[in-house]
């Protein structure tokens, strides 16, 4: 609205072929395994000193509440991140180039969009995932030129994520960490 830029070129919802969005999901879950993996070195790292980096959420045990929570997670929170939080709207390929941060070339803006992503989720044990994820997602939604790609990957890697949280919440404790290196 700040810039009188036209809803089509603010928000690139054009289609996308599905055949493109299913290697771009194994993609970036791929790299979501490294971003995990260097977000635990990370909080263990941390841990060392004694500070407590990983925010916990604690997941409903309702199950009406459970459904709206996974709805909130996977459908709200990626439709929300990716089409209306700034690192889209100011930074991405929402805006022409010569409006945006692109105008500083593109590896730019993915980078700085990536790190106001990772600033965005408020986690430091997750900022690597967030992070790794960021560059990903918007390179993505670069390269297919619609920000459905970025809302599906990040409702698929939001999915899998409260999938494997509430498989973890089943098995004892002393397994947990067996089954999550499984699950990577």
């Amino acid at each position: 609205l700040l810039c009188r830029v036209p809803a089509r070129v603010a928000f690139p919802m054009k289609r996308f072929s599905p055949s493109l969005c299913v290697p771009c999901i194994f993609v970036a879950m791929g790299v979501s395994v490294i971003g995990l993996a260097s977000s635990s070195l990370l909080g263990r790292f941390l841990e060392l000193f004694g500070l407590q980096p990983h925010v916990a959420i604690s997941i409903p045990q309702n199950p009406l509440a459970l459904l709206l929570f996974a709805v909130q997670l996977c459908v709200l929170t990626p439709l929300v991140e990716e089409v209306l939080l700034v690192r889209r709207y100011f930074v991405d390929c929402s805006l022409e180039p010569r409006q945006s941060m692109r105008r500083f070339g593109d590896s730019f803006a993915l980078v700085l969009s990536a790190i106001l992503f990772a600033l965005f989720h408020g986690n430091l044990s997750q900022a690597p995932n967030a992070f790794l994820m960021g560059l990903v997602i918007g390179y993505l939604v670069l390269y297919s030129g619609s920000l459905w790609v970025g809302i599906i990957i990040h409702a698929v890697n939001n999915l899998l994520n409260l999938a494997a949280d509430l498989l973890l919440q089943t098995i004892p404790e002393p397994y947990q960490t067996l089954v999550w290196l499984a699950i990577l």
